[in-house]
């Protein structure tokens, strides 16, 4: 074979004075490292007319929706993976809709106003129709006061944290130290600051002294250590000198200690019969006769005492 075929047979023959054609449209290019479907990926995001576009969502979307699709594109516009001229503008953009439509506060002002604050553009946000129309300009910059980076915010997501969280203790933090930068407070001013709470904790003690004592106790105490019975037989507790105060009111009081006494009951049987209905439903799951046995022969004397103390109640004070 001749010199001159060698050469064509081995693609070096003479140049042509154009570049060799590629031979996959999506295969890298030799002075770059980045393809043609990167290259139309960021012109898509590029593209979009606003943060819904931006991460491929509906704008009624959830909240596990927009994390998938912040997950994804993210992963696939980070600078550190995709080269492609404009990706840092495209990952940045997809970062600050993230932002927005994963907080419902900003989510509703951003559906509302769009992607600037309605202060910041008082006179083109009344002559602007709702989200979506032909007027509607779209801004991938800052908005609504965030000061988190797109780094920050992807670090942020894919270590688990809450950005909102961290942003407002960092900012709680940047805030704390802009104060301790301020002098002290005067002590004069700390009274002033206090002095409400001063006034409430006084009157509050002051109450306190008005208020009487209960005229009974349900349990026995050093304050109530004499024993007595009402009409029904329930036992309670009074001071010394119960029946010098309470001379005109005995029955009344009697009253207020059955009435207490029942509630006292009646919160017992509730509690005795969720325990036994426990065991029932085991049992029946599991299909254990013993436990079927135990719960059958479960006792509940809070609900017995308090049927029949009702019962008598009902007597004494409705039918009598």
């Amino acid at each position: 074979m001749s010199e001159g075929n060698t050469s064509k047979a081995n693609g070096n023959g003479p140049s042509t004075g154009r570049p060799q054609a590629s031979s996959s449209s999506s295969s890298t290019n030799s002075n770059t490292d980045y393809t043609s479907e990167q290259v139309e990926a960021v012109a898509k995001i590029r593209r979009c007319k606003n943060y819904y576009d931006t991460l491929g969502v509906k704008k009624d979307c959830a909240d596990a929706e927009l994390k998938k699709q912040y997950r994804k594109l993210a992963l696939q516009f980070h600078p550190d993976k995709n080269k492609a001229p404009g990706a840092t503008e495209a990952f940045k953009s997809i970062s600050q809709a993230f932002v927005v439509l994963s907080d419902p506060n900003k989510r509703a002002r951003y559906d509302e106003y769009g992607s600037e604050e309605p202060e910041h553009h008082p006179q083109r946000y009344r002559s602007r129709s709702s989200f979506g129309s032909t007027y509607y300009e779209y801004n991938h910059g800052p908005m609504y006061g965030d000061d988190l980076t797109a780094e920050e915010i992807f670090n942020m997501f894919f270590s688990g944290g809450d950005i909102y969280m961290r942003r407002n203790h960092t900012r709680t933090n940047s805030n704390r130290g802009a104060s301790s930068n301020q002098p002290e407070p005067s002590a004069y001013s700390v009274l002033v600051h206090m002095l409400p709470i001063l006034i409430l904790i006084i009157f509050s003690l002051m109450s306190s002294l008005f208020v009487s004592d209960p005229a009974y106790s349900l349990q026995k105490t050093a304050k109530y250590p004499i024993y007595r019975t009402s009409s029904l037989q329930v036992p309670y507790w009074v001071k010394d000198d119960f029946e010098t105060e309470y001379k005109s009111s005995i029955r009344r009081v009697e009253h207020a200690v059955e009435e207490e006494y029942l509630n006292q009951l009646r919160s017992q049987c509730y509690r005795e019969r969720s325990h036994r209905d426990a065991i029932y439903w085991r049992a029946r799951t599991y299909g254990d006769k013993d436990l079927l046995e135990r719960a059958n022969n479960y006792k509940m004397p809070g609900c017995t005492k308090f049927t029949e103390l009702h019962q008598k109640y009902s007597d004494l004070y409705y039918y009598a």
